[in-house]
């Protein structure tokens, strides 16, 4: 049994690397230089328990990182020890409690972890399509984001020209829409004297019932491109108002925001890096009792679950 700590690090580098440098201890692959933190790298073969469990075999403590998505960094903290557990504690000081997750003596950590990410290329929402109607025998709701200002016209290179249609709209007249809303965004631009002017943007939100899966299917199909549509798909049994709260507050940066209310028991989405092809799938339950469903239907094609 051990007593285990993930914290979000992401927003506080700086602040967390000074907690780092009170522990003398350190486990892993690689060491900096200065000694301030050590990582160790979580197989796909070996899952989160294995490593906590052959970790403390040999240490009283661990801290370790791994991958989680491209835009955040966690850390896990383990110890067997419970004044080792309290310590850290309190040197956590002011980090926001939303950034610390805490399982306090648990021998099947694993379990109780909600967020996962995973490769999904050329599968993209067909995997949370299915736990669906498997764990709650109900299709999601898919929700689209449409902005006011994108290209929506595919380009035909056999053609060597555009197409004379919006692309999504075949799939979208496939499915049943039962909420829209739209959200005013600032951005900029470059005039023509190449100045860079401030600007406002809309984008609107379509939340649909998934009444054709191969709509469905084709809609996320294209989350590799600039002109994708599709943003998130979530459990059927969400309550929309929240969904929409939370959206309108938050813009294309929500997915964790959703994550943390309770009136969205799961939700899934696609991560980008910025590069060609660079995505992944992320997927957050409220009881995870989904994650764990999950990452077993996935075997060795999830990255990481924390």
């Amino acid at each position: 049994m051990a007593y285990i700590i993930n914290i979000d690090i992401s927003p506080m580098r700086d602040k967390y690397q000074k907690i780092v440098l009170k522990f003398s201890t350190f486990f892993g692959e690689n060491s900096y230089d200065n000694n301030y933190l050590t990582k160790y790298k979580i197989d796909n073969e070996e899952d989160f328990d294995t490593v906590v469990s052959n970790a403390l075999d040999k240490f009283t403590w661990v801290l370790f990182t791994y991958f989680t998505t491209y835009h955040t960094d966690y850390i896990t903290f383990a110890t067997k020890d419970k004044k080792n557990f309290d310590l850290y504690l309190t040197l956590l000081g002011d980090i926001p409690a939303k950034n610390i997750n805490i399982y306090p003596h648990l021998d099947t950590t694993a379990k109780k972890l909600k967020y996962l990410t995973f490769n999904d290329d050329c599968q993209e929402g067909e995997y949370v399509l299915e736990l669906s109607k498997n764990m709650e025998n109900k299709k999601p709701y898919l929700i689209c984001c449409i902005e006011e200002n994108q290209n929506y016209y595919r380009y035909d290179t056999q053609e060597a020209e555009f197409e004379d249609f919006i692309w999504y709209e075949e799939y979208t007249a496939l499915l049943k829409e039962v909420k829209r809303f739209s959200k005013q965004y600032k951005s900029w631009t470059i005039d023509d004297n190449n100045q860079m002017i401030d600007t406002l943007e809309k984008e609107e939100y379509i939340i649909y019932e998934i009444t054709d899966e191969y709509a469905y299917l084709a809609l996320w199909e294209m989350a590799s491109t600039d002109y994708s549509i599709a943003q998130y798909t979530i459990s059927a049994n969400t309550n929309l108002e929240e969904v929409e709260k939370v959206i309108l507050k938050y813009g294309y940066e929500s997915f964790d925001f959703m994550a943390l209310n309770p009136a969205i028991p799961w939700t899934y989405s696609q991560v980008y890096g910025g590069g060609s092809d660079e995505h992944h799938a992320i997927f957050y339950a409220q009881d995870a009792k989904y994650t764990d469903n999950l990452s077993h239907t996935l075997k060795n094609k999830f990255w990481s679950r924390y």
